[in-house]
């Protein structure tokens, strides 16, 4: 399939400095609705990609403050919080301009969900019945690594991690970078690996945790403490108990949650991938107690994870046979079948799948999480509980075909490439290939569920290479969003040395789009045509009022 079918690159960007893959970047939602992107090389630059409300790029560069010599990044993530400040009323011209601060932050949940970036340009907006409006932070985290030579010409490297934090303006995003500072420094004894970061209860507080995978085959847990400041260590298994189990190094960690239920997936560098599924009970608080482990070894280091839906959200709020199956075209259709297609495909739930990059070998897709545990009590009890989790969860694997023949399998992210609805799974390699898979499924013949025998689920559920292109370095990330906020997605490849924009075809766009709004003006032309036919009994009701006011008119006439 030709590049131009897919993607047209709209902006590249050159980093002065290589990254690596865990500090290539970052992406950060500010009130919901206004996604930057932030990568930090190797010698600590901070570049943010920002759109103006233009829908121009706009390019920022920064040096992390506090930087020490011969300190080199390791890895890098952030998240966004804010607080509530007191309004200022301006009742005259001599009204005081003094600002009251309320120092409770509330942490928000930035997810890579992939599903989470997708929903205008603004700061901080004032509620009608508050006193109160919403000043943003972000909040980064970043590993060090510094290399120093002794006298006897031996080399000592010392490690620490490092929280910063800025105020964030958003039509002044210069102004913000000016005003980061390190807030705190701390020394680590271990070699750090992926830093990631979730949404938990510390103290009967919602936090924001930092997650740091390190060599010494342990997870860690920080939070920052609104009252002083000052960074703290939590224990692992206050947050899931399956961290503190793992017993090797984590390369890469994901959590998402999807239908009252949070997934955790961790995949190591000895190749077993382990999937922890909690409740999630009242106010977002998780069910720790009650968390379920499961484990399949894939026999390769594991170097990336990926969460997605097999429907976008998009396509569960509208009719996906109606205006979003590929191929639906044509005008000559049955009303008769339509009814039919619609009422099948709204039947359908979601799922939830895995996508799995291995460093030696291929990838894997992992289907319906959300069924295993289900699946797995459904089993009969002359085998064990460990043979019936590894043999649902082998059921599930799907080799994605040709993934093998590409050198070392580094990111991964799934985005509609197509408009068809369904979810496509985007992967980067080192040998600097952009792979894009397609579900093969026709939806007109798929079979029902409960005819679906889960040993044939190979057959029924395979994937394709639709798409594929090479860059100039190797691809360490991969982001989806509507960044410029142009209505539709943009994709965002991060290199060794540059970010890449792609932006979907436009020419495809907009045969979309017309296809579209045809389709609802015949659904408008079909709503008239039925009011038209149905009987409207407004006639009767005046007729009868009439009436009745004739009778009064009578009786008023005779008194």
């Amino acid at each position: 399939m030709p590049p131009s079918e897919l993607f047209d690159e709209l902006e590249f960007t050159r980093i002065s400095a290589r990254t690596n893959i865990y500090s290539s970047g970052s992406v950060v939602t500010i009130n919901k609705n206004h996604p930057l992107i932030f990568t930090c090389s190797s010698n600590g630059k901070l570049t943010c990609l920002a759109a103006t409300r233009q829908a121009n790029w706009k390019i920022l560069e920064t040096k992390l403050p506090g930087l020490l010599d011969h300190q080199e990044v390791i890895s890098f993530d952030l998240f966004q919080t804010h607080s509530k400040e007191e309004k200022i009323n301006i009742n005259n011209n001599n009204t005081n301009n003094t600002i009251m601060t309320n120092n409770g932050s509330i942490s928000n949940n930035n997810s890579n969900s992939n599903s989470s970036i997708y929903n205008s340009l603004g700061g901080g907006s004032y509620s009608q019945n508050s006193n109160y409006e919403k000043k943003y932070f972000i909040v980064f985290g970043v590993t060090f690594c510094q290399t120093l030579h002794t006298a006897d010409k031996e080399i000592i490297e010392n490690y620490s991690f490092s929280i910063y934090e800025t105020p964030w303006e958003m039509d002044k995003p210069e102004l913000s970078l000016s005003k980061l500072g390190l807030r705190q420094s701390m020394p680590i004894s271990f070699i750090p690996y992926k830093l990631a970061h979730s949404r938990a209860y510390v103290n009967g507080k919602d936090r924001m945790l930092f997650l740091l995978c390190g060599g010494d085959k342990k997870i860690r847990a920080f939070y920052k403490s609104e009252s002083s400041g000052r960074v703290f260590e939590v224990p692992i298994d206050a947050f899931s108990p399956m961290l503190l189990s793992l017993n090797q190094i984590t390369l890469d960690l994901q959590i998402e949650y999807f239908n009252d239920r949070r997934y955790i997936v961790a995949g190591n560098g000895d190749g077993m991938l382990h999937i922890g599924i909690a409740p999630i009970l009242y106010s977002r608080r998780i069910d720790i107690q009650n968390e379920k482990h499961y484990t399949l070894n894939l026999f390769s280091p594991i170097s990336s994870l990926h969460i997605y839906t097999t429907w976008t959200v998009e396509a569960l709020n509208q009719s996906k046979y109606t205006i979003l199956k590929k191929g639906n075209h044509e005008e000559n259709q049955s009303n008769n079948d339509q009814n039919i297609k619609n009422n099948t495909n709204n039947n359908k739930k979601n799922e939830l799948n895995l996508v799995v990059a291995c460093g030696i070998g291929m990838a894997y897709v992992i289907k319906s999480l959300e069924t295993i545990e289900s699946e797995i009590n459904n089993t009969s009890s002359s085998t064990t509980e460990n043979n019936n989790v590894t043999n649902s969860l082998i059921k599930r694997k799907i080799k994605l075909p040709e993934s093998d023949k590409y050198n070392t399998l580094l990111c991964c992210t799934s985005m509609d490439v197509d408009f068809d609805g369904r979810n496509e799974i985007l992967i980067g390699s080192y040998s600097q290939d952009l792979l894009v898979y397609k579900e093969n499924i026709n939806i007109d013949d798929e079979l029902e569920e409960e005819k679906i025998n889960t040993n044939e689920i190979d057959k029924f559920n395979c994937f394709e290479m639709i798409w594929q292109r090479e860059f100039a370095f190797p691809l360490y990330d991969i982001y989806v969003g509507d960044f410029n906020m142009d209505g539709l997605l943009e994709l965002v490849i991060i290199t060794m040395f540059g970010i890449h924009i792609l932006q979907y075809n436009l020419e495809k766009a907009k045969k979309r789009c017309l296809y579209i709004l045809r389709l609802i003006d015949e659904i408008k032309n079909m709503k008239e045509v039925l009011e038209d036919k149905l009987v409207i009994p407004k006639p009767k009701t005046k007729s009868i009022s009439n009436s009745s006011n004739k009778i009064n008119d009578n009786n008023d006439n005779i008194n």
